[in-house]
């Protein structure tokens, strides 16, 4: 953990030593790669030896007497060894092409990885940003960093 609270900026490394995994509905349409997919249902995404750097950039705000942060950007920037795909209820419940897709998800999984980062980071971005500006607009920066 670092932080310049003069510039108000903080940057974190976090490592996962297990497995994440994050469970949730799905809907896609289009194109994976090469290959044609739709489907609607659960998704299991899990992540292996994920590492998570953290940085957040902001400004002062006044509040009466005090001072206190706001967080203006928050980049996530995530790694890990190997992502594990399970996508359910693919084309229309159809098990076969629904089996084949996963199996074709998790042989290309680095490929897949680079497709879906930008918008993983982006969700988790404004999410870790909004529960910041939660945080650091309760607590004064006088408090968080003494001078």
């Amino acid at each position: 953990f670092r932080a310049d609270w003069n510039n108000y900026y903080l940057e974190a490394e976090a490592t996962l030593n297990v497995p994440l995994v994050l469970l949730g509905d799905y809907t896609v349409k289009g194109q994976v790669l090469v290959l044609p997919i739709v489907g609607n249902g659960k998704c299991n995404l899990t992540f292996d030896n994920f590492v998570a750097k953290l940085t957040a950039k902001g400004h002062e705000i006044t509040k009466g007497k005090e001072k206190y942060m706001e967080i203006d950007k928050f980049t996530f920037d995530l790694e890990t060894s190997k992502l594990r795909v399970f996508l359910g209820n693919l084309f229309n419940g159809d098990k076969a092409l629904g089996n084949n897709m996963n199996v074709f998800l998790n042989e290309n999984w680095q490929e897949i990885l680079k497709e879906l980062k930008p918008a993983i980071s982006k969700a988790f971005g404004e999410a870790f940003r909004s529960i910041g500006n939660s945080v650091f607009s309760r607590i004064p920066l006088n408090q968080i960093a003494p001078k």
